[in-house]
């Protein structure tokens, strides 16, 4: 099993720490929390903390999914789940009705997101399967709701897959 190394440096004594957290450990933001005082000082205060962030896998989206309470980041997590690499798995999870509501509509949001922010020149093959998928899923948009996604990227990406701009 993967492990990941997560420092901190205390601002008191400047003394650095590091611990080991297993992949789904380290994925989820709720288990990266390191509330133990500075083992040279006592101190609570740090200046730097570090955690490699675990790429995204089915294992990380089937945790995810299943637990309402679990967030990759604590806010923003449309764009950390919004990247070329994880395009299959956000298709593949998205539709999946059996995850709670509120990952969907993240889900939703990180496509938008994604078509949004690509660079055709760079990222033509994803942007055109992002686009793709969109437009034949259009049912999500109504199903599980939209209210992830702001009204700039809709803006953009609404027309692209489809679907009308809202008046806001």
């Amino acid at each position: 099993m993967s492990t990941f190394e997560q420092s901190r440096t205390c601002c008191d004594c400047e003394s650095q720490e590091t611990r080991k957290l297993e992949k789904l450990q380290a994925a989820f933001v709720q288990h990266t929390n390191w509330e133990q005082p500075c083992g040279g000082c006592g101190g609570n205060q740090f200046s730097t903390i570090s955690l490699p962030m675990p790429n995204l896998d089915q294992e990380i989206m089937e945790a995810w999914i299943d637990d309402e309470n679990l967030n990759l980041m604590d806010q923003d997590e449309d764009i950390i789940l919004a990247s070329k690499e994880n395009l299959e798995l956000l298709k593949a999870y998205v539709v999946r009705d059996d995850a709670f509501t509120e990952k969907r509509q993240m889900m939703l949001s990180a496509l938008c997101v994604l078509i949004y922010e690509s660079d055709e020149s760079e990222d033509a093959q994803t942007l055109e399967d992002a686009i793709k998928f969109l437009r034949n899923n259009r049912h999500l948009f109504e199903e599980i709701g939209d209210g992830a996604i702001f009204g700039y990227i809709k803006e953009v990406v609404y027309p692209q897959v489809g679907l009308d701009v809202p008046d806001e």
